[in-house]
């Protein structure tokens, strides 16, 4: 694609696209593609099962999209993705100076990685400017600056280039180069308060149901779910639909759920099958709330009984 044909896409709603993951995490990725299946293309189903996602995972999605961008993925007929050679050659090649070359090939691969090194090289400004060039002069959302930047220094630490250094070519794949047709990815899922999601560690997820976000650190890097003060990293999470209440005796009983929620916002009320978990952080007038709150549940527990 010409640079003039580029220039004249419009840009998505969501922001300039980047990888979601570091380039750390995305060889990692990698090396569990070939484990699965080796040099060869699979459906893009079976990859998102080999990463630990589910078959239909968003998490799923954006790996593939973030690796495509690293030129470490590629398409390969309807519906399924393969290893590029460089990628291939990586997970093949043991000699130190041959991984660090692509190391620094993969990392600048990325539209946005190219630009920033440009402008930063190693020396990135201070991160409340750092950031408001993203938000500002780049089109970021707020989170998404905050993950780009972050990105951005574990991919020059990772790579340890040093700032004199030149950028190497970018690599042409058979989808083109810069990862193909980049534009047309999912954006990647910025975390926000408020926002549910599932936690996926080791391949096994941690939450019987979908927890909400109440905090997200400064940098993007970790978030924490109400009820929770263990830092989780965002990488490991997929945003998700909010958990959906049973069907009454049921529908009755998930309505005075939402109502009594409502109440107050850091009383979280979660209903599964016939039994209430209930957190909450409160001062004194917020415990005088749930107390009367405790009435309405018994309630709604007595409705599903």
């Amino acid at each position: 694609m010409s640079d003039d044909k580029q220039q004249k896409k419009p840009r998505a709603a969501g922001g300039p696209r980047y990888p979601f993951i570091n380039l750390q995490k995305a060889l990692e990725r990698c090396a569990q593609f070939r484990a699965a299946a080796g040099d060869h293309a699979i459906l893009a189903t079976d990859a998102r099962v080999a990463w630990g996602y589910g078959a239909k995972s968003s998490g799923g999605d954006q790996t593939i999209a973030a690796l495509r961008y690293y030129g470490l993925l590629e398409r390969d007929g309807a519906g399924k993705v393969r290893l590029t050679d460089g990628a291939k050659r990586y997970l093949r090649d043991e000699r130190p100076e041959t991984q660090a070359a692509l190391r620094q090939q993969f990392a600048f691969q990325p539209r946005v990685m190219r630009q920033l090194w440009g402008d930063w090289k190693t020396d990135p400004p201070p991160d409340p400017s750092a950031r408001s060039i993203l938000k500002v002069d780049l089109g970021f959302p707020d989170n998404s600056a905050a993950e780009v930047l972050r990105i951005y220094k574990q991919n020059i630490a990772f790579v340890g280039m040093p700032a004199s250094a030149t950028l190497p070519a970018v690599a042409a794949t058979s989808e083109g180069q810069n990862g193909g047709e980049e534009e047309d990815e999912s954006p990647p899922a910025a975390v926000k308060v408020g926002d549910y999601v599932q936690w996926r560690s080791n391949g096994v997820e941690q939450f019987t149901q979908p927890r909400r976000v109440d905090w997200v650190s400064e940098d993007g890097s970790h978030i924490r779910v109400f009820g929770s003060m263990t830092g989780i990293p965002v990488d490991d999470t997929t945003v998700t639909e909010a958990p959906k209440p049973p069907a009454l005796g049921g529908m009755a009983a998930a309505a005075a759920v939402q109502n009594v929620g409502r109440q107050a916002k850091d009383i979280n009320v979660l209903l599964t099958g016939d039994r209430l978990q209930i957190t909450a952080d409160v001062d004194a007038a917020g415990l005088a709330t749930l107390k009367q709150m405790l009435d309405k549940y018994e309630e709604i527990l007595k409705l599903l009984g």
